[in-house]
Protein backbone atom coordinates (compact mmCIF):
# COMPACT_ATOMS: atom_id res chain seq x y z
CA UNK A 1 0.00 0.00 0.00
CA UNK A 2 2.75 2.32 1.12
CA UNK A 3 4.19 1.80 -2.29
CA UNK A 4 1.32 2.36 -4.06
CA UNK A 5 0.50 5.93 -2.38
CA UNK A 6 4.26 7.09 -3.34
CA UNK A 7 4.16 5.69 -6.78
CA UNK A 8 0.84 7.89 -7.15
CA UNK A 9 2.05 10.90 -5.18
CA UNK A 10 5.28 10.71 -7.60
CA UNK A 11 2.92 10.59 -10.74
CA UNK A 12 0.66 13.69 -9.35
CA UNK A 13 3.82 15.99 -8.69
CA UNK A 14 5.10 15.28 -12.31
CA UNK A 15 1.72 16.01 -14.10
CA UNK A 16 0.68 18.81 -11.56
CA UNK A 17 3.18 21.38 -13.01
CA UNK A 18 1.51 20.52 -16.82
CA UNK A 19 -2.12 20.73 -15.65
CA UNK A 20 -1.68 24.10 -14.06
CA UNK A 21 0.10 25.51 -16.70
CA UNK A 22 -2.93 24.46 -18.78
CA UNK A 23 -5.75 25.94 -16.61
CA UNK A 24 -4.00 29.39 -16.73
CA UNK A 25 -3.40 29.44 -20.23
CA UNK A 26 -5.84 27.55 -22.49
CA UNK A 27 -8.59 27.13 -20.35
CA UNK A 28 -11.80 29.75 -21.31
CA UNK A 29 -14.93 30.41 -20.78
CA UNK A 30 -17.32 27.46 -20.05
CA UNK A 31 -14.07 25.06 -19.98
CA UNK A 32 -13.06 24.16 -23.27
CA UNK A 33 -9.69 24.14 -24.64
CA UNK A 34 -8.64 27.86 -26.49
CA UNK A 35 -7.52 26.93 -29.88
CA UNK A 36 -6.31 30.45 -30.36
CA UNK A 37 -2.81 32.15 -30.01
CA UNK A 38 -2.60 35.74 -29.64
CA UNK A 39 0.54 37.67 -30.62
CA UNK A 40 0.14 41.47 -29.22
CA UNK A 41 3.01 44.57 -30.21
CA UNK A 42 3.11 47.91 -29.63
CA UNK A 43 3.36 49.23 -32.91
CA UNK A 44 4.16 53.21 -34.01
CA UNK A 45 1.50 56.17 -34.33
CA UNK A 46 2.79 55.75 -38.07
CA UNK A 47 1.92 52.10 -38.01
CA UNK A 48 -1.85 52.53 -36.49
CA UNK A 49 -2.41 55.32 -38.62
CA UNK A 50 -1.54 53.68 -42.00
CA UNK A 51 -3.35 50.68 -41.21
CA UNK A 52 -6.92 52.37 -40.22
CA UNK A 53 -6.43 54.26 -43.58
CA UNK A 54 -6.31 51.17 -45.89
CA UNK A 55 -8.61 48.91 -43.81
CA UNK A 56 -11.87 47.49 -45.45
CA UNK A 57 -14.83 49.62 -44.36
CA UNK A 58 -17.57 48.04 -42.71
CA UNK A 59 -21.48 48.63 -41.90
CA UNK A 60 -21.55 48.12 -38.37
CA UNK A 61 -25.24 48.10 -37.60
CA UNK A 62 -26.52 46.69 -34.34
CA UNK A 63 -30.50 47.02 -34.17
CA UNK A 64 -31.10 47.76 -30.98
CA UNK A 65 -34.67 48.89 -28.93
CA UNK A 66 -34.60 51.37 -26.69
CA UNK A 67 -38.14 51.99 -26.06
CA UNK A 68 -39.22 50.27 -23.14
CA UNK A 69 -42.55 49.62 -23.41
CA UNK A 70 -42.48 48.08 -26.98
CA UNK A 71 -39.55 45.99 -24.77
CA UNK A 72 -41.97 45.03 -22.20
CA UNK A 73 -44.47 43.82 -24.57
CA UNK A 74 -41.85 41.79 -27.14
CA UNK A 75 -40.27 40.21 -23.67
CA UNK A 76 -43.24 39.54 -21.74
CA UNK A 77 -43.14 36.27 -19.30
CA UNK A 78 -39.56 36.51 -19.74
CA UNK A 79 -38.66 39.43 -18.17
CA UNK A 80 -40.62 41.04 -15.06
CA UNK A 81 -39.49 44.93 -14.47
CA UNK A 82 -40.81 47.29 -12.04
CA UNK A 83 -40.49 50.86 -11.92
CA UNK A 84 -38.77 52.22 -9.15
CA UNK A 85 -38.66 56.21 -10.19
CA UNK A 86 -40.12 57.94 -13.76
CA UNK A 87 -36.76 57.45 -15.40
CA UNK A 88 -35.98 53.90 -14.19
CA UNK A 89 -37.33 50.62 -15.00
CA UNK A 90 -35.48 48.06 -12.80
CA UNK A 91 -35.10 44.37 -13.95
CA UNK A 92 -36.63 42.61 -11.17
CA UNK A 93 -36.39 38.84 -12.47
CA UNK A 94 -35.64 37.06 -16.01
CA UNK A 95 -36.86 33.65 -16.78
CA UNK A 96 -34.07 32.59 -19.45
CA UNK A 97 -35.18 30.90 -22.58
CA UNK A 98 -33.20 27.66 -21.50
CA UNK A 99 -34.89 27.00 -17.76
CA UNK A 100 -32.55 29.68 -15.78
CA UNK A 101 -33.90 31.84 -13.62
CA UNK A 102 -32.09 35.18 -12.20
CA UNK A 103 -34.21 37.25 -9.57
CA UNK A 104 -33.08 40.08 -7.77
CA UNK A 105 -34.81 40.76 -4.25
CA UNK A 106 -33.08 43.79 -3.58
CA UNK A 107 -33.81 45.18 -6.46
CA UNK A 108 -35.53 48.58 -5.31
CA UNK A 109 -31.79 49.27 -3.13
CA UNK A 110 -28.90 47.69 -6.02
CA UNK A 111 -31.64 47.39 -9.18
CA UNK A 112 -30.14 47.26 -12.66
CA UNK A 113 -32.27 49.72 -15.00
CA UNK A 114 -33.37 48.66 -18.38
CA UNK A 115 -31.42 50.25 -21.10
CA UNK A 116 -31.81 48.46 -24.41
CA UNK A 117 -32.76 45.15 -26.41
CA UNK A 118 -31.02 43.61 -29.07
CA UNK A 119 -33.37 41.52 -30.60
CA UNK A 120 -31.26 39.94 -33.18
CA UNK A 121 -29.13 38.35 -30.49
CA UNK A 122 -31.97 38.08 -28.19
CA UNK A 123 -29.50 40.46 -26.00
CA UNK A 124 -30.93 42.28 -22.95
CA UNK A 125 -28.58 45.46 -21.59
CA UNK A 126 -28.98 47.60 -18.23
CA UNK A 127 -27.18 49.30 -15.98
CA UNK A 128 -26.11 49.65 -12.20
CA UNK A 129 -24.44 51.87 -10.12
CA UNK A 130 -21.74 54.30 -11.84
CA UNK A 131 -23.29 53.04 -15.29
CA UNK A 132 -21.56 50.35 -15.06
CA UNK A 133 -22.65 47.46 -17.87
CA UNK A 134 -24.92 44.50 -16.87
CA UNK A 135 -25.90 42.26 -20.09
CA UNK A 136 -28.07 38.81 -19.89
CA UNK A 137 -28.47 36.48 -23.23
CA UNK A 138 -31.62 35.50 -22.88
CA UNK A 139 -31.25 32.07 -25.15
CA UNK A 140 -28.36 30.87 -23.37
CA UNK A 141 -28.29 32.34 -19.81
CA UNK A 142 -24.92 33.67 -19.90
CA UNK A 143 -24.45 36.97 -18.27
CA UNK A 144 -22.36 40.41 -19.05
CA UNK A 145 -18.29 38.96 -18.64
CA UNK A 146 -19.32 36.25 -21.61
CA UNK A 147 -21.98 38.71 -23.64
CA UNK A 148 -20.67 42.20 -22.87
CA UNK A 149 -22.32 45.28 -24.65
CA UNK A 150 -23.32 44.11 -28.55
CA UNK A 151 -23.90 48.17 -29.24
CA UNK A 152 -20.21 48.88 -28.65
CA UNK A 153 -18.51 45.60 -30.53
CA UNK A 154 -16.29 45.81 -33.67
CA UNK A 155 -16.49 42.94 -36.21
CA UNK A 156 -13.86 41.47 -38.25
CA UNK A 157 -13.85 41.76 -42.19
CA UNK A 158 -16.03 38.95 -42.40
CA UNK A 159 -17.73 39.03 -38.85
CA UNK A 160 -16.12 35.94 -37.50
CA UNK A 161 -14.76 38.02 -34.74
CA UNK A 162 -15.20 40.79 -32.44
CA UNK A 163 -14.32 42.64 -29.98
CA UNK A 164 -16.38 43.52 -27.52
CA UNK A 165 -16.26 45.38 -23.86
CA UNK A 166 -18.67 46.39 -20.93
CA UNK A 167 -18.03 48.67 -18.91
CA UNK A 168 -17.22 47.73 -15.05
CA UNK A 169 -17.83 51.13 -13.58
CA UNK A 170 -16.15 54.51 -12.86
CA UNK A 171 -13.39 54.00 -15.82
CA UNK A 172 -12.43 51.14 -17.14
CA UNK A 173 -13.55 47.91 -19.17
CA UNK A 174 -13.49 44.74 -19.44
CA UNK A 175 -12.42 43.27 -23.29
CA UNK A 176 -13.03 40.43 -25.00
CA UNK A 177 -12.69 38.21 -28.26
CA UNK A 178 -15.99 37.06 -29.36
CA UNK A 179 -16.55 34.28 -32.47
CA UNK A 180 -19.36 34.05 -33.54
CA UNK A 181 -20.10 29.62 -33.69
CA UNK A 182 -23.42 28.29 -34.55
CA UNK A 183 -24.93 31.87 -35.53
CA UNK A 184 -24.61 33.17 -31.68
CA UNK A 185 -21.37 34.93 -30.56
CA UNK A 186 -19.13 33.23 -27.90
CA UNK A 187 -16.46 34.62 -26.04
CA UNK A 188 -12.99 32.81 -26.64
CA UNK A 189 -10.55 35.12 -26.00
CA UNK A 190 -10.01 37.15 -22.53
CA UNK A 191 -8.10 40.11 -23.80
CA UNK A 192 -7.35 42.40 -21.08
CA UNK A 193 -5.74 39.31 -19.55
CA UNK A 194 -3.99 38.46 -22.24
CA UNK A 195 -2.54 42.38 -22.59
CA UNK A 196 -1.79 41.89 -18.75
CA UNK A 197 0.24 38.53 -19.52
CA UNK A 198 2.41 39.57 -22.52
CA UNK A 199 2.56 43.27 -21.98
CA UNK A 200 2.21 43.82 -18.50
CA UNK A 201 0.06 46.39 -19.11
CA UNK A 202 -3.98 46.73 -17.68
CA UNK A 203 -6.28 47.66 -20.68
CA UNK A 204 -8.63 50.06 -19.23
CA UNK A 205 -10.11 52.44 -21.71
CA UNK A 206 -9.44 51.99 -25.53
CA UNK A 207 -10.20 55.26 -28.08
CA UNK A 208 -9.88 53.42 -31.46
CA UNK A 209 -9.92 49.60 -32.07
CA UNK A 210 -10.99 48.18 -35.54
CA UNK A 211 -9.55 45.37 -37.46
CA UNK A 212 -7.95 44.97 -41.10
CA UNK A 213 -8.48 41.22 -41.15
CA UNK A 214 -10.14 38.35 -39.63
CA UNK A 215 -7.20 37.45 -37.84
CA UNK A 216 -5.62 41.22 -37.05
CA UNK A 217 -6.78 43.93 -34.36
CA UNK A 218 -5.15 47.26 -33.85
CA UNK A 219 -5.80 49.38 -30.64
CA UNK A 220 -4.94 52.86 -29.98
CA UNK A 221 -5.03 53.13 -25.92
CA UNK A 222 -5.29 56.08 -23.88
CA UNK A 223 -2.91 56.67 -21.09
CA UNK A 224 -3.06 58.84 -17.67
CA UNK A 225 -0.56 59.53 -15.76
CA UNK A 226 0.54 62.39 -13.39
CA UNK A 227 3.25 63.49 -15.57
CA UNK A 228 1.01 63.67 -18.44
CA UNK A 229 -1.17 62.02 -21.13
CA UNK A 230 -0.62 60.10 -24.27
CA UNK A 231 -2.24 57.58 -26.64
CA UNK A 232 0.04 53.85 -26.88
CA UNK A 233 -0.78 51.56 -30.22
CA UNK A 234 -1.07 47.99 -30.29
CA UNK A 235 -1.51 45.57 -33.33
CA UNK A 236 -3.07 42.22 -31.78
CA UNK A 237 -3.09 38.88 -34.19
CA UNK A 238 -5.45 35.78 -33.89
CA UNK A 239 -4.00 32.26 -35.14
CA UNK A 240 -5.04 28.81 -34.62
Amino acid sequence: MFKVSLLLFILISILAPEVSELTQNDIKSDGEIAAYRVDIDEVDSLRFHTALASRRQQDEITKRITDFKMVEKELCGVVEFEKTSDTYQTIRKINFRNGKVYENENYAFDGISFVAYFPDEDVLLGECMHYSCHSYDLTTGKETDEVGNPGLAVSSSSGRFRLNKAFQGQECYHYFVQEKIDGRYRKVIELGEEFERTMYRWLCTNEKAFWVDDCTLFLSVAVYEIEGNWREYFEVKISE
